[in-house]
């Protein structure tokens, strides 16, 4: 098949036939990435990433938290992380508006 030229009109029947198969071929491409993208059904119910999803992009983690137990809590302006790690509990704190901030994030990386 060739590639129809987009910056001039189709000349003969087979440009025409050409431009609705390359059409078709970018609609079917389309549609594919949407399936890829949006087939987990939590992303599309919940497409903001908690607190939690925060911490752990910062941190670079690719699965489970190292922690025993970790949960991030906001109230207010104050994001409040609790910590279980080698059977023993820490509480840190955040300003929401810097959350997570490079301070909270090394202190999670002291406690590793």
């Amino acid at each position: 098949m060739a590639i129809w030229p987009y910056n001039k009109p189709p000349q003969t029947p087979g440009d025409i036939m050409d431009a609705a198969e390359q059409f078709r071929i970018l609609r079917d491409w389309e549609k594919a990435q949407d399936k890829i993208m949006f087939r987990d059904k939590e992303v599309l119910a919940n497409p903001v990433p908690s607190l939690n999803d925060m911490i752990g992009f910062r941190m670079r983690w690719h699965g489970p938290t190292p922690f025993r137990h970790l949960n991030a809590v906001r109230d207010n302006e104050t994001v409040f992380v609790f910590i279980i790690h080698d059977g023993k509990s820490v509480t840190l704190e955040d300003a929401y508006d810097m959350f997570p901030s490079d301070a909270l994030i090394t202190k999670l990386r002291l406690l590793l």
